[in-house]
């Protein structure tokens, strides 16, 4: 090849990252010119945000629709443990009633669950789309719940893979069925993706794009608050001081249970999803360094103005735990209070909190 055409191809394909002090020459690798263009597909494939937002788009425009060219109004996702629970919570914390979509989850294996689920959404089967959720495709329950949906689908007439959307791993087992069956469309969830912490991933952007929210700007929160976790200084790194505040107030062995009690409907679903994250990747029989422990960090709560009676007789006089409990938004939080502080903020007219403290 000619020294200038070396030269050309070096400008177009060498990449430089002046922040990084990073570069990447690909000019000398014989692909043909037309190989991006080719490849094109399989980039925007590669490219998994950007098709959630373009599918999602699509439905509400109704440029992919059911049999009868109808609009898609309603979502029932199935998925167990956090690839369900996820999902929820951001549906249930931001969701509102002008929503273009209304969203429903077999999270169970409980047939009357199953029938409880069809009698909502039962005479808007055929604008229902559906979205299964499973890593690995051999996940029983999840399994179980979408042959109830395929049954159900059949039985009312509709071809279930002109309804249906898969997220799981490259190759899985329903991958491949999806596949196999002509569902609407496949979204990678990968390996190393755990279901607890999967709301950031296709689990949780594709029903919340359906839903109609904006998860440019959920994942710009999500990514501003993980450079805050990345801060040195522990005094300002929020994350470190909380973590910090339970190794202490645990003694370093998670000998206190952690009392969620949201006072915001909205986040009704806030100890559940926190039982997920936190007693799932706490729970451990050994520590970093191979010695048997057997800790963690037990994960309990309901709604505040609920269960506030409960859990503060049990602060008052019975074996002493540590409290936490969400505010009356999401954007806002109480870090540090003691009991007898947070009775009164709720009207109390006094109780003695014998001195117990909340991180």
């Amino acid at each position: 090849m000619p020294s200038s055409s070396l030269w050309q191809r070096f400008q177009q394909y060498f990449v430089h990252y002046d922040d990084l002090g990073f570069s990447l020459d690909i000019s000398r690798m014989k692909f043909p010119d037309d190989f991006f263009e080719k490849m094109q597909p399989n980039i925007d494939k590669a490219g998994t945000n950007k098709r959630i937002k373009r599918f999602a788009a699509d439905i509400h425009a109704g440029k992919i629709a059911n049999e009868k060219g109808e609009h898609f109004k309603h979502v029932l996702l199935i998925g167990i443990g956090g690839s369900a629970l996820g999902p929820q919570f951001v549906a249930d914390a931001l969701g509102s009633s002008g929503d273009p979509m209304d969203i429903y989850f077999f999270d169970n294996t409980d047939p009357d669950g199953f029938d409880r689920v069809f009698e909502k959404i039962e005479k808007h089967l055929s604008q229902t789309l559906v979205v299964v959720v499973s890593k690995s495709g051999g996940t029983k329950e999840t399994r179980n719940g979408m042959l109830e949906a395929e049954a159900k689908f059949k039985a009312k007439g509709l071809h279930f893979g002109k309804h249906a959307v898969a997220v799981t791993g490259v190759g899985s087992e329903l991958d491949k069925h999806a596949e196999k069956n002509e569902w609407l469309a496949r979204f990678p969830m990968f390996d190393w993706i755990g279901g607890r912490t999967s709301a950031m991933s296709a689990v949780g952007l594709l029903p919340m794009a359906l839903k109609g929210f904006d998860i440019d700007n959920f994942l710009a929160g999500a990514a501003a608050m993980d450079e805050r976790t990345r801060i040195a200084d522990a005094a300002q790194n929020a994350a470190m001081l909380l973590a910090l505040m339970w190794y202490h107030a645990g003694n370093g062995k998670g000998e206190k249970d952690m009392v969620i009690l949201p006072y915001k409907d909205r986040l009704a679903l806030f100890s559940r999803y926190l039982q997920q994250l936190v007693m799932e990747s706490l729970g451990k029989e050994k520590d970093l360094d191979g010695n048997i422990v057997h800790q963690g960090i037990a994960v309990y709560g309901n709604k505040g103005s609920t269960d506030q009676h409960a859990y503060v007789q049990q602060l008052r006089d019975g074996a002493k735990i540590d409290m936490k409990h969400g505010s009356k938004s999401m954007r806002e939080s109480q870090a540090a209070i003691t009991s007898t502080g947070f009775c009164a903020g709720l009207g109390a007219r006094s109780m003695k909190a014998g001195g117990n403290q909340s991180p």
